[in-house]
């Protein structure tokens, strides 16, 4: 190999790399998903945590789409850590509920400043209920999306989630239905606001999302294509 191939292998590997990471998503937008709060009346079976269950639901049909990247918000992340222990971060607003009021913005709005997330998601159970003689189900769930950066919030709402059950069914099977409908429900309710699907996001900060439906696209192909171009002149030579 010549001199001058060193390099270009080199290139070739960061070319490669750079359109991987932008396939996978590296690139998407993140918006940081908080614990969702739930109040302490409900009493769902033993290891069924419904607040869990919708973080988790929600998460995953965030993480399907093109343009946001979900990020888990933990306590035990460096940055919370290190907010908590020099005093930015008192201990109580590092828990749920993240959907309420703090001053002039909202929890969600502080610990994603800490995090450096443009945008956050935060909700509450309303309503658990369960009728075991008629195997049916339903909870209502709030939610609010926040520009972190511009401390505004997105999308404000509330959903309904519902399912019924078979004779066999039981309140785990019956509620986990009931909370898979609430979380496509909120992801319609988002999707528009947050433009998910279209090529501009419309509502808070237009000019950060040009060429996110279809750019990164486009960047991974351009990137592969003078990968390829730059791997012919190689072996050409």
């Amino acid at each position: 190999m010549r001199y001058w191939m060193w390099p270009a292998a080199v290139l070739l590997l960061i070319l490669a790399a750079s359109g991987a990471f932008a396939q996978k998503g590296y690139l998407k937008t993140p918006i940081t998903v908080f614990e969702f709060g739930a109040p302490e009346d409900i009493a769902p079976p033993e290891d069924f945590d419904p607040a869990v269950l919708i973080r988790t639901m929600l998460f995953a049909k965030l993480e399907a789409t093109r343009e946001y990247r979900p990020l888990h918000y933990s306590r035990r992340s460096a940055p919370i850590q290190l907010a908590l222990e020099d005093g930015r971060l008192p201990l109580s607003k590092a828990e749920p509920p993240f959907n309420v009021p703090e001053g002039d913005t909202w929890r969600a709005v502080e610990v994603g400043r800490i995090l450096r997330t443009p945008f956050a998601l935060a909700g509450s159970i309303e309503s658990y209920q369960y009728d075991d003689a008629t195997r049916t189900g339903s909870i209502v769930v709030s939610l609010e999306v926040y520009n972190v950066e511009e401390n505004t919030v997105v999308v404000s709402a509330a959903v309904t989630g519902k399912a019924s059950g078979g004779s066999e069914s039981d309140e785990v099977g019956v509620m986990t239905a009931a909370i898979d409908d609430a979380a496509t429900k909120m992801m319609a309710e988002i999707s528009e606001p947050l433009g998910i699907g279209k090529a501009v996001l419309d509502t808070s900060a237009p000019e950060r999302r040009k060429q996110i439906s279809g750019g990164f696209t486009r960047t991974a192909f351009l990137l592969t294509a003078a990968g390829v171009v730059l791997a012919l002149l190689i072996l050409g030579d």
